[in-house]
C-alpha cells in the first residue's frame, strides 16, 4: 500500500502539469517524491497500527463466544452436557497444540469449541452452521473453518482448519476407544499415529497449508497430551 501511495504522487502530478502544459517538468516529479514519501510513511503506521487493533479485536471476540457467560455455551450446556464436554476438550486441545505448532491460538480455540455446531443444528449440518454462525456475527476466518468441517463440503484451505480438525477426529476416536476396550495407554497412542496418518495419506489436509513439520508437531502433541488419556 505504501509503495502503490509513492508511485501515485509521483506519476499523477506529472500526468496532469503534461496534460495542461505539452512539457514535462521535473519539479513536479520531485514535488511528488516528497510528498509520496510522506504520505507512505503516514499510510504504513495508520495502516500498522488499525490492522493491529482489529486484529485484537477479533481475538478477544474469540475468547468472548467461549467464555461460560456467553449465550451459546449456555445454550449447548441445556442441550447436551456430553456435546458440551466434547466441544470443551476440543477446544482445551486445539489450543494448546496451536501453541506447540505456531497456529493462532484464539481461532483454534473458538473453532475447537463450535466445530461440530452443525451437528447441534441438525440437518443439512454445514448449511445449518453457516446460518447460525452468520447470525452471530462470528469472525469470518472461524465461520469457514466451520464451513470446511471434515471436508465434507469444502477442502480444509489454513492451517487451522486441518489441525482443528484432527482434534476432533482424535477426541471422537478415542471416546469411542475408552467406552470399548479401557483406557490402555498403548492402544491411544496406536489409534492417534493410525488415525492421523490415515487422514494425511487421503490428502485431506493437501490445500490447508500445514506443513508437514506441523503436522508431526501437532501429532507428537497429541500423542503426548495428558487430557487425552
Amino acid at each position: 500500500l505504501s509503495f502503490l501511495i509513492l508511485f501515485l504522487n509521483i506519476l499523477i502530478p506529472g500526468i496532469f502539469y503534461y496534460l495542461s502544459y505539452k512539457e514535462m517538468d521535473n519539479r513536479c516529479f520531485v514535488y511528488g517524491a516528497v510528498n509520496g514519501i510522506v504520505s507512505a510513511f503516514v499510510a504504513y503506521f495508520l495502516f500498522g497500527r488499525i490492522w493491529k487493533e482489529t486484529s485484537q479485536e477479533v481475538d478477544n471476540q474469540y475468547l468472548d463466544i467461549v467464555s461460560e457467560e456467553y449465550s451459546e455455551v449456555k445454550a449447548l450446556k441445556d442441550f447436551s452436557m456430553l456435546e458440551y464436554r466434547h466441544a470443551k476438550k476440543v477446544s482445551d486441545v486445539a489450543f494448546r497444540c496451536a501453541k506447540a505448532v505456531g497456529c493462532n491460538e484464539n481461532l483454534c480455540l473458538a473453532a475447537g469449541f463450535y466445530y461440530r455446531m452443525g451437528r447441534w443444528l441438525g440437518e443439512p449440518y454445514t448449511q445449518n452452521a453457516m446460518v447460525k454462525a452468520e447470525s452471530l456475527c462470528f469472525p469470518e476466518a472461524l465461520t469457514q473453518i466451520l464451513y470446511e468441517y471434515y471436508g465434507e463440503e469444502q477442502a480444509l484451505s489454513t492451517p487451522e482448519s486441518a489441525l482443528v480438525h484432527m482434534v476432533d477426529a482424535i477426541v471422537k476416536k478415542l471416546e469411542v476407544m475408552h467406552k470399548d476396550v479401557g483406557n490402555s495407554q498403548w492402544n491411544r497412542d496406536m489409534l492417534i499415529y493410525q488415525t492421523l496418518n490415515e487422514f494425511s495419506s487421503t490428502g485431506l489436509y493437501d490445500q490447508s497449508g500445514m506443513s508437514m513439520n506441523q503436522f508431526l508437531k501437532a501429532r507428537e502433541f497429541l500423542a503426548k497430551e495428558e487430557s487425552l488419556s
